[in-house]
């Protein structure tokens, strides 16, 4: 083995020797299927717990519940918003992170309309974000929203990104897990240089190593409900 290559070895285990250190700092342990139990949600906030992840991400329904699960403890909530699909009315939304927040919910990932993307009818999607992101910020909560990156085009993105940008969103998460592919490093890399905004990666994310590489690209959170197991 050459000496590049040992330092190249070397450089890469020290990344994951710290990443080891700080993954629960920046993991979302995720639990959103759809028939997802009271009692799964339990075991699930006691794990969090026990592996002192940064935050966990659950159903709207079950966000009353996790405020007593996590009581006296400093895993945060976060839940979702029009999931998975986004393609429903701005006041059914505002309604349903009224209630999330008023539960105790602390950040609000709300999916992009989609269809409304695709209509390229910019004014839905600008009212869906603004008023969501309001919210939130009048609570001092964080918003973020989720574009599926691997179903919209480079120029749909950046669309959305600047009506994230200009309306006070927190982050920009790449998917759901459930509808797009995998996340990969090279759509971290374009959010990244494409926006300031911190960005959650999400979907498909099941190793150490994955996370690493997301956290090179500019991942600045993990969204993940495998990485515990």
């Amino acid at each position: 083995m050459s000496h590049v290559h040992v330092e190249v070895v070397k450089s890469i285990n020290l990344v994951t020797e710290k990443l080891k250190m700080e993954i629960t700092d920046i993991l979302e342990y995720s639990l959103l299927h759809a028939n997802v139990t009271k009692e799964e949600i339990s075991s699930h906030c006691a794990e969090a717990i026990k592996n002192k992840v940064y935050a966990v991400c659950i159903p709207p329904y079950y966000v009353a519940q996790a405020k007593q699960n996590l009581e006296n403890s400093p895993v945060k909530i976060v839940t979702v918003c029009g999931f998975p699909f986004g393609y429903g009315h701005t006041v059914g939304k505002v309604e349903d992170v009224k209630k999330s927040l008023s539960s105790g919910a602390d950040e609000i990932d709300l999916v992009l309309n989609f269809a409304a993307v695709k209509s390229e009818d910019w004014k839905t999607v600008k009212n869906d974000i603004s008023s969501i992101a309001t919210l939130c910020q009048m609570q001092d909560k964080k918003c973020k929203v989720i574009l599926e990156v691997s179903l919209l085009s480079e120029k749909e993105i950046l669309e959305v990104i600047s009506i994230c940008e200009e309306n006070g969103v927190d982050y920009l998460k790449t998917g759901t897990g459930v509808l797009g592919e995998d996340v990969t490093a090279e759509e971290i890399e374009f959010l990244r240089k494409s926006s300031k905004l911190k960005i959650k990666a999400s979907g498909g994310i099941k190793s150490k190593i994955r996370v690493t590489q997301l956290v090179q690209a500019g991942a600045d959170v993990i969204g993940s409900s495998k990485l515990l197991k």
